[in-house]
């Protein structure tokens, strides 16, 4: 059976960040750091806002915000552009104002922590291999090798770990839930991703990942077509990636020439 991918053009933008009076949700924000986050240059966020809690938000050359900029210290490189900043501070040209910052930028007390238990079965699909659909369940680590393919038949799964080689690609048929415990890395050019007709509002990976480690990776030009929420620790994003779903994380980066567009609904 054949499966078509579909990340983007039925993606809705959200509004703007309002004149802040009191914190948002999480919810308002295409990338969301509690801590601190950077979008590296030329990074793009196509729809969705960008913010940090407690720390810095840092805009490298030519970077692209659809919505508004939040946090308590705002960096700004030449070129940037975004539809408002709320801050304390702002470094950067001075063409740029901030206008009122309420704090804490979201309520942390609004977030979930994350709790996995895995299986003890591990999954392991060899390279350029293509395995049945998955059930839903709990299982241990689970590797999908170079062009190999593995389909969630969807429902809600717990891993241990999650890493997709370089090329491989993970679809879930039907929409699914992914919690996964230690972390999750997304090779060079690999897709994490619902199967057509679902969109990216179908797809939700929770990462556990403990504090001061990177809970998700991917890689140089790899797709992911889904929300991920790690706030336990750091989700970093690969050059000239493309993200079709919101990014929350104790740390976030988004690398030069990547594409982040928040799904309505995440």
């Amino acid at each position: 059976m054949r499966w078509w991918i579909v990340l983007a053009g039925f993606l809705v933008a959200p509004s703007p960040l309002p004149a802040q009076q009191a914190p948002p949700t999480a919810a308002a924000y295409a990338v969301f750091a509690l801590e601190s986050a950077t979008l590296g240059p030329g990074a793009r966020v196509d729809a969705g806002n960008v913010g940090a809690n407690r720390g810095t938000v840092r805009l490298a050359p030519g970077v692209r915000v659809a919505g508004s900029v939040a946090a308590n210290t705002i960096r700004v490189a030449p070129r940037v552009r975004a539809s408002a900043l709320f801050c304390r501070l702002v470094i950067g040209p001075r063409r740029f104002a901030c206008g009122g910052l309420f704090v804490p930028v979201v309520d942390v007390g609004t977030l979930p922590l994350v709790q996995v238990v895995p299986g003890a079965l591990d999954v392991r699909v060899p390279a350029r291999a293509a395995a049945t659909p998955l059930p839903a369940g709990a299982y241990g680590h689970a590797r999908v090798g170079t062009r190999g393919t593995l389909v969630l038949a969807g429902g809600d799964y717990a891993f241990r770990s999650l890493a997709l080689a370089p090329t491989a690609r993970l679809l879930c048929a039907a929409p699914c839930r992914l919690r996964v415990e230690d972390g999750v890395v997304v090779g060079a050019r690999a897709i994490l991703a619902p199967a057509a007709p679902l969109d990216a509002t179908a797809v939700r990976l929770d990462v556990e990942a403990g504090a001061r480690r990177t809970g998700f990776v991917a890689r140089t030009r790899a797709v992911v077509g889904a929300g991920v929420y790690a706030p336990q620790s750091g989700v970093v994003i690969g050059s000239r990636a493309r993200v079709a779903g919101a990014l929350l994380g104790r740390t976030v980066v988004v690398g030069a020439g990547a594409r982040v567009t928040a799904a309505s609904g995440q």
